[in-house]
């Protein structure tokens, strides 16, 4: 119970209950000269009784000095406030502790030597409660430990801690490197001693920040000291302190019109709005620092969680393809005929597209199959042209052409005025096994087609070749006359094509054959549109 005689001090029998003085100071601790005192015995009650409670602290000699610089704090305080002496303070005048523990380790105090780290054992203890009390009761306590014991305004670093605390002061050994310890001064004058380890960042404070800190008490809290505080900050860029007094200003004057568009607001219908609540009043939401409509939001997070399935997927089959080949090579197989998800459609096409193996080339062709959502389909269409295996394209469009898909015909068709010859054909054999009707037309504009070929001359590029020349008179005449020269370079020659894949396609398709006689073709096609219904067997039919 607060204010209970803690049972750790039975060794001093005489001594009697620890008066309660008012709580009215902000801080746990108070500096005095070279030590620390309570500042707030409410606090102070609570957390030694609780800690007397469970015996963990030394019951009695050198290693109690801790507690008892601490109790003789607190009767020096109660006769200085009393101006006389405390009835049984056991302590006297001459015990003063010489350091405050911070996790486990001494904090050594200017001027002080550092303590026998025995009798800090129950330090990181108190510590840690001191930490978690923090927050309990930082209601009427701001700054509890950190900002009461060991922080202040005015220094010019700020040592972020790993485990979120803060302290400001001044470092000491700032050449120190590697660096394994921070020597630092407080606004006190004490010197604190921080492992590297405990230290999670350091912040320089600008000559503009401690400046600051020294003329804000100066300006009035009226709207025309606050306005010429938030003007001081502009200039010297400390953009958060000036919204701080901006706020202020509206604060006492809500309809400041300055201070108003300082902060953003715009004033709509005679209320005054800020750009946040006009974007929200309008639908939108502010996501990952833009405003966005929720149906974008919801296609960007979609899209996101396909892109996380499918680095899973890539993962997975990476080690399946690690085990094709080994002892595990049916586990593998059988994995990937178990495989239905479409975010595994973009991996397998990577890994399908990368594979030298034509066999497991199959198994990808065959497990995308088996998934046959649209972008399966279209990866399917793109390898029955592209894979250099035949029976693979025509693995392909065995289950391309188990059901009518327009998009895989249109892409067959483009691939009909290609460049290359060898896609050409292979296009006209994919449109044969889809007999799509939308095909005839471009077919035949396919039958004969012209491609770049590069000719090399007779005998390489350096071959020679003798040329002989007769004028009118002669051989010898004017005129005519023996050469030599030198083979050039290869030449590019455009030649025309006929295309016996394509003419294959337009006969399955239609029944009719013209050969390559492509008016025929056309004339045929023209009768065809009209009728919408293929004519009967033609005699020229061959």
């Amino acid at each position: 119970m607060p204010g209970q005689y803690p049972s750790c001090l039975t060794a001093y029998p005489k001594m009697p209950p620890p008066k309660r003085p008012p709580s009215k100071e902000g801080g746990l601790l108070r500096q005095e000269n070279s030590h620390w005192a309570f500042t707030n015995p409410d606090l102070w009650d609570s957390l030694l009784g609780s800690q007397a409670r469970e015996n963990q602290f030394p019951p009695k000699g050198r290693e109690n000095r801790f507690l008892r610089g601490r109790l003789s704090l607190y009767y020096k305080k109660e006769e200085e406030r009393s101006g006389q002496p405390v009835g049984g303070n056991p302590f006297g005048s001459a015990h003063r502790p010489t350091a405050v523990p911070t996790g486990g380790k001494v904090v050594r105090m200017q001027g002080v030597g550092s303590v026998h780290r025995a009798g800090l054992v129950w330090g990181a203890s108190l510590l840690a409660l001191l930490t978690r009390m923090q927050a309990i009761l930082s209601v009427g306590l701001t700054g509890v430990f950190w900002g009461g014991l060991l922080a202040a305004p005015g220094q010019g670093e700020v040592f972020v801690l790993q485990n979120g605390g803060r302290i400001e002061g001044q470092l000491l050994n700032p050449d120190q490197s590697p660096r394994s310890l921070y020597l630092i001064r407080t606004p006190e004058g004490a010197q604190i001693g921080l492992e590297a380890r405990q230290v999670a960042q350091v912040l320089r404070r600008r000559p503009a920040e401690l400046e600051y800190e020294k003329i804000k008490p100066t300006y009035p809290d009226t709207v025309e000291g606050q306005l010429a505080l938030a003007q001081w900050c502009l200039e010297h860029n400390l953009l958060s302190q000036r919204r701080e007094h901006l706020e202020r200003v509206i604060q006492l004057d809500p309809n400041h019109p300055e201070a108003r568009r300082a902060l953003g607001y715009m004033q709509i219908n005679g209320v005054w709005k800020t750009q946040d609540q006009l974007m929200q009043e309008r639908g939108y939401r502010l996501y990952r620092g833009q405003w966005r409509l929720p149906q974008e939001i919801e296609l960007l997070e979609r899209k996101e969680a396909q892109q996380a399935a499918e680095r899973e997927w890539f993962a997975k089959l990476k080690l399946w393809r690690g085990w094709l080949g080994t002892n595990k090579e049916e586990q593998a197989v059988r994995n990937l005929e178990t495989i239905r998800e479409p975010a595994a459609v973009r991996p397998l096409a990577t890994f399908l597209q990368d594979e030298a193996n034509p066999a497991v080339r199959k198994l990808y062709i065959e497990t995308l199959a088996r998934i046959h959502t649209p972008e399966a389909v279209k990866v399917l269409a793109l390898r029955a042209l592209e894979d250099p295996v035949e029976e693979l394209r025509l693995t392909c469009l065995d289950y391309l052409k188990t059901e009518p898909r327009p998009d895989v015909v249109a892409l067959f068709i483009s691939k009909l005025k290609s460049k290359d010859n060898k896609m050409v054909r292979r296009a006209a054999v994919g449109l044969a096994a889809m007999k799509d009707p939308t095909a005839i037309a471009p077919l035949i504009d396919a039958l004969i087609t012209t491609h770049t070929y590069r000719i090399d001359p007779p005998g390489g590029p350096n071959a020679m070749s003798v040329t002989f020349g007769k004028g009118p008179g002669g051989s010898g005449a004017p005129g005519g006359g023996t050469g030599m020269s030198f083979g050039g370079g290869p030449k590019l020659v455009k030649i025309p094509v006929q295309n016996q894949e394509v003419l294959d396609a337009l006969v399955k398709i239609t029944g009719v054959n013209y050969q390559f006689n492509i008016p025929a073709w056309k004339s045929w096609y023209t009768q065809y549109r009209k009728t919408l219904q293929p004519p009967a067997a033609d005699a020229r039919r061959g």
